[in-house]
Order: structure tokens, then sequence, then C-alpha cells
């Protein structure tokens, strides 16, 4: 008796072999493609960093590694969050490798701090993500994680406002990432002495001499980028054309340490007309203001209102304005609040600009006689 043969069964088994077989070699072609695409990247990086032309070698050796990781992490962030699950592994070997490269790095370089700048800081920036350690934002606590943040932040500022940099070309981008951290800085302080936007934050960060101490040497390291990109034409082409938000971020800053710093003498009842601080929160609000005129073309529109909001709209910003119209005969630029403005928004306390103002001019008129 003959049984017919099963040929579909032969079939799809051996359909079945040529499948895994092409799955098999399939996987190992992704493979050794992801294998060359990586020795490429680590070897363009290798030949750039590891050479004569800079110093810290083993150090560099992390920095690569770091760049490569860091590549990587900015790809997913596109499609997870990039202090989610998903990238948690990653984020904890970026900060091994930098943590680790940077003790091969001379105490005295500042270079370890653009790396934490750069692989650490500057997504978060851009980004405006906040640290999340459970605080509940309902409650007037000041939150540990965001404590650690902006501390971390300012010294990173720090190091790279002070030391000196071996690397000419990690030297050279010092000068576009201190206005990054300064920004975020600038914007995010008063967490460091509470939770709740309110007016009792503002005049409580005021008051810790030490916070205003840090916006003085903010002021010095911001100026200190000014001259630099002034002294180089080819940086200051890329900040003016090709990255106009550094310079925003510049402006932003300066202008909102300079105005901290003159709500402090305006407390101590140390405030001047020809002060300093006076001159220079009103001489970068004008300069801020000729700079998005002058470059709007390259700046978008989004960027521009922000920065404009930030800088310019605040109640606390156009009543202090008026106060020096008025108390000093200056005119801070052309955002300066209409009467109707005024009108609608009487000097509250703690911040009534005209007594506060008067109280330091009469200071200042009783110690000349």
């Amino acid at each position: 008796m003959h049984y017919p043969v099963q040929h579909g069964n032969e079939n799809r088994i051996k359909n079945g072999k040529n499948l895994m077989v092409f799955l098999r070699y399939g996987v190992v072609i992704v493979i050794a493609i992801i294998f060359l695409i990586n020795w490429f990247f680590y070897n363009s990086l290798h030949d750039r960093w590891i050479n004569g032309n800079h110093p810290n070698h083993t150090a560099k050796e992390y920095f690569i590694l770091g760049e490569m990781v860091y590549f990587y992490r900015m790809l997913i962030a596109k499609v997870f969050y990039i202090h989610g699950p998903a990238l948690s592994p990653l984020n904890n070997l970026q900060f091994y490798l930098t943590e680790k490269g940077m003790s091969y790095i001379p105490q005295n370089d500042g270079e370890g701090a653009f790396w934490r700048f750069k692989h650490l800081y500057s997504y978060d920036i851009l980004k405006s993500n906040y640290p999340d350690d459970g605080t509940p934002i309902t409650v007037d606590a000041v939150s540990p994680a965001w404590v650690k943040l902006l501390d971390d932040i300012y010294n990173t500022m720090e190091a790279l406002g002070t030391k000196q940099i071996a690397d000419k070309d990690i030297d050279r981008e010092r000068y576009k990432a201190i206005p990054f951290l300064a920004h975020y800085y600038s914007i995010n302080k008063t967490y460091l002495v509470g939770n709740l936007p309110n007016p009792k934050r503002k005049i409580r960060y005021v008051n810790h001499r030490d916070l205003i101490d840090r916006h003085k040497r903010i002021v010095t390291w911001l100026t200190m980028c000014k001259t630099y990109w002034n002294n180089h034409p080819e940086t200051l082409n890329v900040i003016r054309f090709k990255s106009p938000h550094i310079a925003m971020m510049y402006y932003d800053a300066i202008i909102d340490s300079s105005n901290y710093i003159l709500h402090r003498e305006l407390l101590d009842g140390t405030f001047r007309c020809d002060s300093f601080y006076t001159h220079l929160y009103v001489e970068k609000r004008k300069e801020f203001i000729d700079f998005i005129k002058t470059h709007s073309s390259f700046i978008p529109y989004r960027l521009v209102r922000y920065f404009n909001e930030l800088t310019y709209e605040t109640y606390d910003i156009k009543r202090l304005c008026n106060s020096l119209n008025k108390s000093c005969g200056i005119v801070p630029d052309a955002r300066f609040p209409t009467k109707k403005w005024l009108q609608e928004n009487p000097p509250r306390e703690p911040w009534n600009y005209d007594e506060l103002i008067e109280r330091s001019l009469e200071k200042a008129d009783r110690r000349r006689s």
C-alpha cells in the first residue's frame, strides 16, 4: 500500500529552516553593522581628541566613551523621557564615565566642569527639565533635589569661570557653556528657598546674602564671556548668527542677577542711582532689546516671546523701572510701563520701590552731611 508524499509538510519544514537561517544571518549582519558604526564612531572621536593638541589623554578616553553614550541617550530621549526607566542604565553609565574621567584631570583644570555641563546638564537645560524627589509642589517646602541640582550647576559654573583649562578647544567652549548654566540657575534659583511661587519666596531669597553674593560672581563670569566673544570674531559670529539663544541666555542671566543684587541693596538702604549694578541693569536691558531687533531674522518668535515675558513683563520689573525713572531720572528702555498699567497695578509690599529707593537716597544724603 502506498501513501501519498506529504510535499506540503516538507516544504513548510524547509521554509522554516530557511527562515531560521535567514534570521540568524540577519542578526549577525545587524550586530556587525552596529559594531562597525560604533568602531568608526569611536575612532573618529579618538583621532580628534587623542593627539598632541589635547592634554589629559587618559581622561579623554572616558570623555570619548561619554560622547558616545551621550549621543545614544539623546537619540533614545526622542522617544522616552530622559530620566525614565528606559534610560536609567545609560544615565548611570554617563554619570560613571564623567566622574571616573574627571578623576584623571588635575584639580586646578576646569575641563571636567565642561564635561559635566555637556553630558549631565545641557539637555535638561535646553528642555527645561526639572528634578523630582517627591516634594509636593503644593507645599512651601525646600526640595532636596532642587538644592542639589542648583548647587551642582553653580559649582560647575564656578569651575568654568575661575579655573584654567589646558585643552584649547574645550577652553573656547566654556564661553558658550556659562550662559546656559547661568540662565537655568537664574530662572530656577528661588527653589533654593521654597517650592511655592509666591512673593514671600523672592524676599526670602534676597535675604540670603550668600545667594546674592553668588549673583555678583555670576555677573563677573558672564562679563568674562562677553569680553571673550568681543575679542574673538569667529566665536561672536557663531553666537550672533548660528546660536543667538546663547546670547539671549547671557542677557537674561546678567539682567536677572543685577536685578536681584539691586533688590538686596534696596533692602540694605545702599541703593544708588549711579551704582555699578544700577548702570549694568539698565545698560543690559537696552542691549538686549537692540540685540533682538538686529537679529530678529535669526531668532524664532517663540524664543523672543519667552525671553520678553521673562525679562520685561513681570510686575516687579515694571514697577522697578517706573521707580528708577521717577526717583533717578532713568528711562531703562522702550519697555517702560504705560500710565494705564501703573494705575491698574499699584505698589505692593514688600516691594514698594518708590519708598525703598527714596529711603536709600535719604540715607546717602545723611551720610554726606
